[in-house]
């Protein structure tokens, strides 16, 4: 068939094609790592959670086993 032949437009067409596709391909990758760096954030705050809760102890510790130091004196 030759009917509407124009070769210009199937150079338009896959090139039409290929360009969605890329921008498809960054919108999902964008996602992804926007997402990889929520999560993240979140680890590192519960990571700083954890190592504060950590400090507060061992200084809960070291206040304690002062006070029977000097009660023991």
């Amino acid at each position: 068939p030759v009917m509407n032949y124009n070769p210009w437009m199937l150079l338009y067409f896959i090139s039409f094609l290929l360009i969605v596709a890329f921008f498809v391909l960054n919108m999902f990758v964008g996602v992804v790592v926007e997402n990889f760096h929520k999560c993240r954030r979140h680890q590192e705050a519960e990571e700083a959670k954890r190592r504060e809760e950590k400090r507060l102890k061992r200084m809960e510790k070291k206040r304690r086993s002062k006070e029977k130091e000097l009660a023991g004196r």
